[in-house]
């Protein structure tokens, strides 16, 4: 008795399947059915674009943004930069004027104006350090984000093809679906003709 049953199972399966591919194969006959999921496929290729276009645009944006940041950084750099080689000349001048005075290395290293430039430069140096490893970090992410944006182009150019593609096919696969029917159409009057009979002139 399972054995029957689960015979009689599958065999509705089978026809029930079968008869799905075969409603679904009618369907992709159908000139309007295919032309309603070619635009379905196209719509989701045009959104993908437009994602595409929008994450180019921000990349673009936030490039620049970062290229303001990048010279911005840059020139307080160079005008640390400065003030650090003026703390340097300050100090070499102060060093000079107290060796010919005659005060001792010992002494010139405890000296008051000494110890300042030298406080000086040391902290000018601190900034630097910091900004320079901010600018290298920057020039990075400027860099990374400019080899996305170049992904993102190569994928924007690929789907464009893509939708170039899908929209001549969908033009040349919908018309032959199209003349196929009106082929069938005119098949099925000749014959329903033939059936009826049509009078020959014998003397033809």
């Amino acid at each position: 008795m399972l054995q029957t049953m689960t015979r009689f199972l599958k065999a509705l399966w089978y026809t029930i399947t079968f008869r799905a591919h075969e409603k679904a194969d009618e369907l992709m006959q159908n000139p309007m059915v295919v032309h309603a999921i070619y635009e379905d496929i196209i719509n989701e290729k045009q959104d993908k674009l437009i994602r595409y276009k929008k994450g180019v645009e921000w990349l673009t944006n936030l490039i620049d943004l970062k290229r303001n940041s990048l010279e911005g950084l840059t020139q307080d750099i160079n005008n640390i930069e400065k003030l650090k080689e003026r703390a340097i000349t300050v100090q070499n001048n102060k060093v000079a004027e107290m060796e010919n005075a005659g005060t001792s290395v010992e002494e010139i290293q405890q000296h008051p104006s000494y110890l300042r430039c030298i406080t000086a430069i040391n902290n000018y140096q601190s900034i630097l350090d910091k900004k320079y490893t901010f600018l290298d970090k920057l020039k990075k992410d400027i860099e990374q984000r400019q080899t996305d944006i170049e992904s993102i182009t190569q994928q924007l150019t690929h789907s464009q093809n893509d939708l170039d593609i899908i929209k001549q096919e969908q033009s040349e696969y919908v018309a032959e679906l199209i003349r196929e029917r009106e082929q069938e159409e005119i098949d099925i009057m000749l014959s329903g003709m033939k059936v009826e009979g049509i009078p020959k002139n014998e003397n033809l």
